[in-house]
């Protein structure tokens, strides 16, 4: 549970007018640090998200180090006037939004959240009363209403301040290049990685492609599929050395395919053990969908699939494809 300690917001309301430094700090209430926490918990693990770290060297490291060594406020005040700068050198869009930046503690370490929480026009309502004290409700437009915490539009990162890590969700932005990552590249300088959902693709494309010319897909991808689930389970990772050992066990060329998958992930930047935050992607791992020519489409859990007596693909004479499913209790009608 994330539980949000100091926070300190910069309005963003017109490129003509520059916020004021330093930042007043204060303490969320319960609603404010509620807020914060969906957002930091839309940065960890939404789709899109991607682990990266500071570039050695970059200015930005000692800056955020110094939320470990001084007082959220010092912290604070020295980092907020160095990203407004960098904002308005790189003339990117310094209106309609607020920077917000708030600490909290996970998993007994110290991180920090920086994001980018762009005002909605909405809708408000108002009452208006005549001479007479005659009220009449009425409805007021405002352009400072806040996104949804776990909305599309929340961009920013998260950063581990024990370990370096950052999981980052950025936004392309207009700059004086053209267009660049807002938090990634133009306020602060990040190594460039893939996000979760690319890596597993990648991997998994790896796996496919160096795997034996008679593994059969219906029996390589359940295998995939539950050798990287399984590595989520034990570790929250996926370990691609570990992966690749599981589905080809049994090949006799097992350690040759590992060598090449292993060369392919260093060539396409691919890390060797994936953090995975993205609930999407654990929830994906563990389903195997199925369509047939004659538009029958299946999705089972990726375990029952390596069950023979659950689930089963049989090749005929003739050339078809039969599937069986076993085990089975109780059939529904959708």
């Amino acid at each position: 549970m994330v539980i949000v300690a100091r926070a300190a917001l910069v309005p963003y309301e017109s490129e003509l007018v520059m916020p004021g430094f330093p930042a007043q700090v204060f303490a969320p209430d319960e609603r404010e640090g509620e807020y914060l926490a969906r957002v930091a918990e839309r940065l960890l693990s939404g789709d899109g998200s991607r682990t990266t770290r500071l570039s050695k060297g970059s200015v930005q490291q000692k800056l955020m180090k110094d939320f470990l060594l001084h007082s959220f406020a010092e912290a604070a005040g020295a980092l907020l006037p160095v990203v407004d700068d960098a904002l308005r050198t790189q003339q990117a869009p310094a209106e309609g939004f607020d920077l917000a930046l708030f600490s909290f503690e996970k998993d007994g370490d110290p991180h920090l959240c920086m994001a980018r929480l762009s005002w909605k026009k909405t809708m408000l309502h108002r009452d208006d009363a005549d001479e007479e004290g005659v009220i009449t409700p009425r409805m007021a437009e405002s352009r400072q209403g806040m996104p949804s915490p776990g909305g599309r539009d929340i961009c920013g990162f998260v950063m581990n301040l024990s370990t370096g890590e950052i999981r980052l969700k950025d936004a392309e932005v207009p700059c004086t290049a053209g267009t660049a990552p807002l938090f990634g590249s133009l306020l602060f300088s990040m190594e460039d990685t893939r996000t979760e959902r690319d890596a597993v693709k990648a991997v998994q494309e790896a796996l496919r492609e160096e795997a034996p010319f008679d593994m059969e897909p219906q029996v390589l991808e359940p295998a995939i599929r539950r050798a990287m689930s399984r590595s989520i389970e034990e570790t929250g990772t996926i370990d691609v050395e570990s992966v690749t050992q599981e589905v080809f066990a049994d090949a006799p060329e097992g350690k040759e395919i590992a060598r090449r998958v292993a060369e392919r992930m260093q060539q396409e930047e691919v890390q060797p053990v994936i953090p995975v935050e993205n609930r999407r992607v654990v929830n994906s791992l563990q389903k195997l969908k199925l369509r047939t020519d004659t538009g029958i489409a299946i999705t089972l859990p990726a375990e029952l699939a390596q069950d023979a007596d659950s689930f089963s693909v049989i090749n005929n004479d003739d050339g078809t494809i039969a599937i069986y499913i076993g085990n089975i209790g109780e059939l529904k009608t959708e």
